[in-house]
C-alpha cells in the first residue's frame, strides 16, 4: 500500500493520462500475441482523456481526497482500466459476469496471467441483489455501464454504501423519437430501449436525459461534485450511435464520510453515518461546484454540553 499512498499525493489527472498512454502500448503487445481471444473492441483507456478534463476542472485533486487506495472497477470488460490502476500502485478489485462479458472473461483472465496481476475478480450479477465485502473503496469506476443495467437505481444506491467516490459515465439523450421527435433536454426522463433499437444490441436498456441522470445520482445517495458532457454532433438522439453524447460525473457518497477530507476531534463511528466528536472538531468538505450555496449539518448536542453556554459552528 505504500506505493498507492505515495501516488495519491503526487499524481494529478494529467499525469495519469500520460501513464495510461504508456500502459496501452503494453496491453496492445499482449493482445496482439493472442488473436484467438475475442478482445473487447473499444479502447477503455481513452476514458482517461475525458476524466482528465473532468478532474482538471475541480478545485482539488481527486487523488488527494481519497481516504484509501482501494479501487473498484465495475463492468471491467477485459480489465484494461483495472490493470492500469494496479500498475500505479492501487489495490484494485474488479466486478463483471461471464454471461454479460464480451469474451466471457477470457480476455480478463488472459491479461491477468500475462501481467502477473493480483487484481481480485468478483463474478457478480449487479442487476440482482449483490454484496461487496471489506473496507469501503476509496474510488469506484462505473464507466459506460449504467445504460446496460436493468436496475441502475438499485446498483447506484448499493454502490454508495461501499465507495467514498465514484467516477461514472453513461450515454445520454437530448432528442426522443418515440411517437415523433421531441426535445427533452430539460426534462428528467429515462427511455427504455427496444432490444434491437440501439446497435441491435439487446444489452442496452436505459438512456437518460442529462437532467435525469443527475437526479438519479442524487436520489441514489450521491453528491454530484462535477460533470463533463462529451458529444460528437452537438445533439444526442436516444437511439443513435452517431448522434451520441456521454456524461462523465464525479460523485461523492452521502452514505459514507466521503465529504470528510480532514477531520480532527472525531471518535469511533457508531451506527450508519454518525460519529461522536470532541467539544472542538474540524472537517473539510468538497463543494459541488459554483452552484453550491449552502451546506447542511445534522447533529445531536448533549444537554450537559450546553451548560457552559451556546455551541457554535464557524
Amino acid at each position: 500500500m505504500g506505493a498507492a499512498c505515495y501516488l495519491l499525493g503526487v499524481m494529478n489527472a494529467g499525469e495519469m493520462l500520460a501513464r495510461a498512454g504508456e500502459f496501452r502500448e503494453k496491453l496492445e503487445g499482449v493482445k496482439s500475441a493472442a488473436p484467438e481471444v475475442l478482445w473487447y473492441p473499444y479502447d477503455s483507456l481513452t476514458n482517461f482523456v475525458h476524466l482528465e478534463k473532468l478532474l482538471g476542472a475541480q478545485p482539488r485533486n481527486l487523488f488527494d481526497l481519497l481516504p484509501n487506495g482501494r479501487v473498484l472497477d465495475v463492468g471491467t470488460g477485459d480489465g484494461d482500466v483495472a490493470f492500469f490502476l494496479e500498475s500505479l500502485g492501487y489495490e484494485v478489485e474488479a466486478v463483471d459476469l461471464p454471461a454479460s462479458n464480451h469474451s466471457a472473461l477470457t480476455g480478463f483472465k488472459r491479461l491477468q496471467a500475462e501481467l502477473g496481476s493480483k487484481v481480485k475478480l468478483h463474478e457478480r450479477d449487479i442487476d440482482r441483489q449483490f454484496t461487496l465485502e471489506g473496507e469501503p473503496y476509496g474510488l469506484a469506476l462505473s464507466l459506460g455501464l449504467l445504460y446496460h443495467l436493468k436496475n441502475p437505481f438499485f446498483y447506484l444506491e448499493e454502490l454508495s454504501r461501499h465507495a467514498y467516490y465514484c467516477l461514472a459515465s453513461s450515454k445520454i439523450a437530448d432528442i426522443l423519437e418515440e411517437g415523433g421527435e421531441r426535445d427533452a433536454r430539460e426534462t428528467p426522463l429515462a427511455y427504455l430501449l427496444e432490444s434491437d433499437e440501439l446497435n441491435e444490441d439487446d444489452s442496452n436498456f436505459w438512456v437518460f436525459t442529462e437532467s435525469c441522470l443527475k437526479r438519479l445520482f442524487r436520489r441514489a445517495g450521491w453528491t454530484v461534485v462535477g460533470t463533463l458532457r462529451v458529444e460528437r454532433t452537438g445533439v444526442a438522439r436516444v437511439n443513435s450511435a452517431t448522434d451520441d453524447a456521454r456524461l462523465f460525473a464525479l460523485l461523492a457518497s452521502r452514505r459514507l464520510p466521503a465529504a470528510v477530507v480532514q477531520a480532527e476531534g472525531f471518535y469511533e463511528r457508531e451506527g450508519e453515518g454518525w460519529w461522536w466528536t470532541a467539544p472542538e472538531f474540524a472537517v473539510t468538505v468538497p463543494l459541488a461546484g459554483e452552484e453550491t450555496r449552502w451546506i447542511q449539518v445534522e447533529g445531536y448536542v448533549a444537554e450537559a454540553s450546553l451548560r457552559g453556554g451556546p455551541n457554535g459552528l464557524r
